[in-house]
């Protein structure tokens, strides 16, 4: 099993699982001449679904029969306690591990912010934007050129600054013309509408860094907003004055605006 990276292997307390079932052995090969007669195995990842690195746990028997808590299965569920065995660390490429809808932060059809959390800093983080689900997980280079490789890009902006590790705002500039046509929406309809976000870092080897890592990434509800109205009467320097926000009735401005 993979448990975060400070778990101690053969503990019971444990922080929710990025890797919650075990890896099963395959190409068994015992009595191996090379290892003196010791036996060996291969075990798989099926797909990495977070970046970061991570403690590996060992448990030498999935017997359900063994000794009352030394079974590595309990009750159809992992046993921890029986993964008591340290095998190494390791490492899975990616800055980005989870992409989301800050709540303060309403999204429209001009532009909307996600809130990208990087297990490391010092990276560039890129983010698009499409009207569609995709008919496959993007990889890197689709995302880079989301104008062409992507179903229905509406936007694509990398962030000006280095991640920090942690959380990160990012927002991608959008076009309402465009979001109007891709989704073939009425001229004077001021219902929320939904479009797909993806995040991902530029230095990825494999191109498997974008986030989320499915065909409709982070799904994001946005809404067309009217323009800023400022007040009408003549004021002076060093004066207050009142600037009136106009909006649908589909907007909400929290009181952090």
């Amino acid at each position: 099993l993979l448990f975060p990276n400070h778990f101690q292997c053969g503990s019971d307390i444990v922080d929710p699982l990025m890797y919650p079932n075990p890896m099963t052995p395959t190409e068994v090969e015992l009595s191996v001449p090379e290892l003196d007669g010791l036996s060996r195995a291969q075990f798989k990842i099926e797909g990495a679904s977070i970046p970061g690195t991570f403690t590996m746990c060992y448990c030498a028997s999935f017997s359900t029969a063994a000794t009352e808590g030394i079974a590595c299965i309990k009750d159809g569920l992992p046993n921890y306690q029986a993964y008591r065995q340290f095998t190494g660390k390791v490492r899975i490429q990616g800055v980005v591990s989870t992409v989301l809808i800050p709540n303060s932060l309403p999204g429209s059809f001009e532009a909307v912010t996600v809130e990208a959390y990087a297990v490391m800093g010092g990276a560039r983080i890129h983010c698009v934007a499409t009207a569609r689900r995709q008919s496959a997980v993007p990889r890197v280079p689709q995302a880079m050129n989301c104008s062409t490789e992507m179903d229905g890009c509406l936007g694509h902006t990398r962030s000006k600054w280095v991640t920090v590790e942690g959380s990160n705002l990012i927002t991608i500039p959008l076009d309402p013309a465009q979001i109007i046509a891709e989704k073939g929406l009425p001229p004077t309809d001021e219902g929320p509408t939904t479009i797909y976000a993806w995040c991902f870092d530029e230095n990825c080897p494999d191109g498997r860094c974008v986030m989320p890592p499915s065909t409709s990434g982070l799904e994001v509800s946005i809404v067309r907003t009217l323009p800023v109205e400022p007040a009408r009467e003549t004021t002076i320097v060093g004066a207050p004055f009142t600037l009136y926000l106009r909006k649908n009735r589909f907007y909400e401005v929290t009181g952090s605006w």
